[in-house]
């Protein structure tokens, strides 16, 4: 649930920022419209996309940007697995959901005739069906700001409002002279003629350049200057995107596939793709700086990934092999946060001096730890740390190759096994001998390479 400072700032805000447009919006449906957006954003589903978000993003001097702020992520759909129950009656209207495929009714616009102008902007007709990968959250989030805001802002102003929610899709990929930005600059002149907003091409272009200043400002912690902090932050993204991992109990598998669509979308994001720019805005050097920062923290990233996927696997097998897959909990010990008394694995494995071959910051990353808890995951990485020193960068990356499956759904294969050097198996078993006692026999006999199932591949 929301708390109360959250929801008291929300309704402070709108107010604020309606009062330096010129428009009134009364105490009574400040309060409405901020717990529509706090309770929506409080769905216990979510992790990162929550009021503390709109902090982030707000701006005392743009009334505009800060009112799209508070609206862009009311509707997260594949986490909070339907639409969020303050926005549903005004959504539900307008839509058909069958099996968890969105389409917008053929007759939306005789329910709400204003949503013509956010169909035009995100260039979406009624009938067409909503992609979650692609602007199902931000159209819907768009639909909710229009409705709530169609009785106090003029139409002009709720169109700059939806730009700036549109430029918000992250990630867009880009066909040759195809840019999403230069394309919603296109939109919102077409708007401007249809429903005579009557803006200027100043104004046009003022508009794009909030639209994309909110849109950096969401993705920007890929431009942080600290890699730690930027791997923090999208290490709060997985419980939003991984249901099994919002409890204690989750198993290998639950981890592993977790990783592993991570691990896919960071070898899917190129780094152009992740800020915008619109004309001259933001200045040439500061995108190329940008830019060339995320590049490293995606690199760095993907590395950092690969580390504790390849760990993974290796004690899943030994997991399967021991006797099958079982919460992680029990097989290499408790999370500190939850119980302080049992003991880890990582606290025995031997110490190891490492190869030359390893990015030292990544190797910093896994020992050390990230800035931030993270409620299912230790801040460090120990037994990750233990794998890199002993494989490298070279060596890690050709065991991922081998490690990967054609079908992410298919068993682990745990012949791979035999990929990893003898003593590195060696001593994890003996570690995971020490806190798993139901299997510690099997993890000796593991150790020692005289296992039965071994013997088979």
């Amino acid at each position: 649930m929301p708390t109360d400072s959250d929801a008291k700032w929300t309704a402070k805000t709108l107010i604020e920022s309606c009062n330096k447009l010129g428009c009134l919006m009364s105490a009574d449906t400040a309060s409405e419209l901020a717990q529509l957006v706090t309770i929506s954003m409080s769905n216990e589903r979510r992790s990162f996309h929550r009021p503390s978000h709109i902090r982030d993003l707000v701006d005392p001097d743009d009334a505009i940007l800060t009112i799209a702020a508070l609206f862009h992520d009311v509707v997260y759909y594949q986490v909070d697995q339907g639409l969020p129950p303050p926005a549903e009656r005004l959504l539900q209207p307008l839509l058909s959901m069958d099996d968890g495929v969105v389409t917008l009714r053929s007759d939306c616009l005789t329910t709400l005739p204003a949503l013509e102008l956010v169909c035009d902007l995100f260039q979406v007709k009624p009938g067409d069906r909503l992609n979650p990968a692609k602007n199902l959250n931000e159209f819907l989030s768009a639909a909710v700001a229009l409705h709530s805001l169609v009785p106090i802002l003029p139409e002009t102003y709720i169109a700059k409002v939806v730009v700036c929610i549109e430029a918000t899709i992250p990630f867009r990929s880009q066909r040759k002279g195809d840019d999403p930005i230069e394309t919603l600059a296109k939109r919102l002149s077409f708007c401007n003629r249809i429903y005579g907003l009557n803006l200027t091409d100043d104004e046009i272009h003022a508009a794009m350049v909030r639209a994309v200043n909110i849109g950096n400002r969401d993705v920007k912690n890929f431009a942080s200057e600290d890699p730690a902090w930027f791997l923090a932050t999208t290490w709060q993204l997985m419980p939003e995107r991984n249901e099994s991992l919002r409890g204690s109990r989750y198993t290998f598998k639950d981890y592993r596939s977790s990783l592993e669509k991570m691990s896919d979308f960071f070898d899917f994001l190129n780094e152009a793709l992740v800020f915008k720019r619109y004309r001259d805005y933001p200045s040439s050097e500061s995108h190329r700086e940008n830019t060339a920062i995320a590049k490293r923290n995606i690199e760095i990233a993907r590395t950092y990934i690969m580390a504790k996927l390849v760990a993974i696997n290796l004690v899943e097998m030994l997991a399967i092999l021991s006797g099958g897959d079982l919460p992680i909990s029990s097989f290499l010990g408790p999370l500190p946060r939850i119980e302080t008394l049992r003991e880890r694995m990582e606290q025995f494995l031997p110490p190891t001096k490492g190869v030359e071959d390893l990015n030292p910051l990544v190797l910093v990353l896994l020992e050390k730890g990230l800035p931030l808890e993270s409620s299912f995951d230790l801040k460090n990485s120990p037994l990750a740390a233990f794998v890199y020193k002993s494989l490298g960068d070279s060596g890690m990356a050709a065991l991922a190759e081998k490690l990967k499956r054609s079908n992410p759904n298919s068993p682990l294969d745990c012949r791979n096994i035999s990929q990893f050097p003898e003593h590195v198996v060696n001593d994890v078993a003996v570690a995971c001998a020490k806190v798993c006692f139901d299997r510690s026999e099997f993890l000796l006999r593991l150790s020692r390479l005289d296992h039965p199932a071994l013997k088979e591949i």
